[in-house]
């Protein structure tokens, strides 16, 4: 909640229940993608065929329940995990099958939104700082030019790639420091990674996650309830998401926004979530085999 709480890099997200902190955002997460997949099955049960009314209604349903807690987490100042929120939204309403002329309107709307961006930081930047503001904003020029930033904003994401740059095929070696990463145990980790075991080292971290992936969207496919499949494409749509994120902005192609690795970066609540996640698909597996087992006898 706004203004409650302890602020941890530029956002007030922890709440310190018992000697413990805890980021209520990442379980609400979880919790928002079971409501979510509840009411499109029920909605899908409702109405079989898709029409643009049915559609309509659709998607008023889940802005009501994804909406309110991506509004206070954004006012918590954490656009991370407020994006992550965003896109399971995206593609539980895509595996729910409505028309997908809502997607060319949603991509040209998301265009244009992106081009008036640029054009204001390019020509009108007294606006566009006015519109981000804070430590989003400071963020937002570390990524746009880190050299020239080095001393403020671009430190964490110049250092990074130093670190990788320097590492080559195999890197320097486990537990070995080169240069200083702010935050290298939770948003940077892959950055540690690649500096001690250089560019196989990241493949294999690579391939790792997409076997994590691939295995996820299995159960997703086999799954026989649809508020089961409707569940695990979101769960796919948080991870692949936070993942593309994470190693796309230590390699300076997205801006840094706090995102972290699952289940590598550091963090408890963020893990714990991924953990009651994963959890719930190992379960749908074991229902799912249950019932294949029960039809074949």
């Amino acid at each position: 909640i706004p203004f409650i709480g302890s602020v941890r890099g530029g956002a007030r997200s922890w709440i310190s229940i018992g000697g413990f902190s805890i980021q209520p955002s990442e379980f609400m997460k979880v919790v928002m993608i079971i409501c979510m997949s509840k009411t499109v099955s029920l909605h899908n049960e409702k109405y079989l065929i898709h029409t643009f009314d049915t559609d309509l209604q659709l998607i008023g349903r889940v802005a009501a329940i994804a909406l309110p807690p991506m509004i206070l987490t954004y006012l918590q100042n954490d656009a991370g995990v407020t994006l992550i929120m965003a896109f399971s939204v995206v593609v539980i309403l895509f595996a729910s099958g409505i028309n997908k002329k809502w997607y060319i309107v949603g991509f040209a709307c998301l265009a244009v939104v992106l081009i008036i961006f640029t054009y204001l930081f390019i020509y009108r930047q007294d606006i566009f700082s006015s519109i981000i503001t804070g430590h989003k904003l400071d963020r937002f020029y570390g990524w746009v030019d880190p050299e020239g930033t080095y001393q403020n904003q671009g430190y964490q994401l110049y250092n990074a790639m130093m670190a990788y740059g320097t590492a080559g095929l195999f890197g320097h070696g486990f537990d070995t420091v080169i240069i200083s990463l702010q935050e290298a145990h939770t948003d940077f980790i892959f950055s540690v990674i690649t500096l001690g075991f250089g560019f196989v080292g990241a493949i294999i971290t690579l391939i790792a996650i997409l076997a994590l992936d691939v295995c996820i969207l299995y159960v997703g496919l086999k799954a026989t309830h649809q508020s089961d499949k409707y569940f695990i494409a979101g769960i796919f749509g948080c991870m692949i998401f936070q993942q593309f994120w994470n190693i796309a902005m230590i390699l300076g192609i997205l801006p840094i926004t706090g995102i972290t690795l699952p289940f590598l970066s550091y963090g408890g609540s963020s893990l714990l979530s991924y953990m009651i996640a994963i959890g719930m698909c190992f379960d749908i597996h074991r229902q799912t085999s249950i019932a294949k087992y029960n039809q074949i006898d």
